[in-house]
């Protein structure tokens, strides 16, 4: 089944006031964050994340007022809501080594459930990626068995290295999509997948 619209990372900017100082893929990194480590302080999740306090402040606000997460002296932690539209996404992560096809020295990959028929050829997800701060990105869909990059390179017979990595470390299902950000740092190689694939998602 695909992965369900994120519909919940439509956070609308201000009516007045400048405009907020992250994007709609920092929203799905706090959600992944507060699964992971929660109870979490804002500290504590706006390095995770890579954020102000004052961001994170605006995003957790949405999110509890959605009922996504819940806040208390402890910290926050994802509500039972929260655990089903997160997981209802479909997005895995995992880094890997894609050097000889992608630009970056470090390199992540993100998957996202059924959504191959939103892929024509990949450039839509490199600029999303360059967008977010990678160098660039590099998308792969998997169809009949088979690792793609659009149109038709088959990544086990010209990279087998690479479609390895990636076999090892998703389940693979027939048309998901796997978006691979390349960067200088992991951080902004994690954030040009999540964004490529976050917009991918979130497409009506």
């Amino acid at each position: 089944m695909a992965g369900r619209s994120l519909g919940l990372l439509d956070i609308p900017a201000g009516r007045s006031g400048p405009a907020p100082r992250f994007a709609r893929f920092h929203v799905w990194k706090a959600l992944r964050a507060i699964g992971r480590e929660g109870p979490i302080g804002r500290q504590r999740l706006a390095a995770a994340i890579g954020l102000g306090e004052g961001s994170v402040r605006t995003i957790v606000n949405f999110l509890v007022a959605r009922g996504l997460v819940r806040a208390d002296e402890a910290g926050m932690r994802l509500t039972a809501r929260g655990e089903r539209e997160t997981g209802a996404a479909g997005l895995s992560m995992a880094t890997v080594n894609a050097r000889g096809l992608c630009v970056g020295e470090c390199d992540v990959a993100v998957l996202a459930r059924g959504r191959a028929e939103r892929v024509r050829d990949g450039l839509r997800q490199r600029d999303e990626a360059v967008k977010a701060g990678a160098a660039g990105a590099t998308t792969l869909v998997f169809r009949g068995g088979r690792l793609l990059m659009p149109p038709e390179t088959d990544l086990d017979a010209e990279y087998p290295h690479l479609a390895r990595q990636v076999r090892a470390a998703f389940e693979l299902r027939e048309g998901d999509v796997i978006v691979i950000g390349s960067a200088g740092d992991l951080r902004a190689a994690e954030d040009g997948a999540l964004a490529a694939v976050v917009e991918m998602l979130d497409e009506r």
